[in-house]
């Protein structure tokens, strides 16, 4: 999911990340709140979701959340675990 200034071009590179660890991602194409986007995943029951907002792109980061535990972990975009599950 991502809000405020990040744009398609800076979510596409992150989730082909991700693919290639073998997550299965979807993006948000309607522009939702966070809030919104969170609910959505709890009733599809999506047990792990990926944020990558303007703070995460500043820092290379990206936020993998629990959404059974409500824990999440941020993990560098370079890294070779980025995929791995919190």
């Amino acid at each position: 999911c991502g809000t405020g200034a990040v744009t398609m071009l800076d979510l596409i590179p992150v989730a082909e990340a991700l693919r290639k660890v073998g997550w299965r991602v979807e993006l948000d194409l309607r522009d939702r709140r966070l809030a919104a986007n969170l609910s959505y995943a709890e009733r599809a029951r999506i047990p792990v979701v990926a944020i990558y907002g303007d703070a995460e792109r500043d820092a290379k980061q990206v936020v993998l959340r629990d959404l059974a535990t409500r824990t999440q972990q941020r993990r560098r975009l370079v890294d070779a675990d980025v995929g791995a599950k919190p």
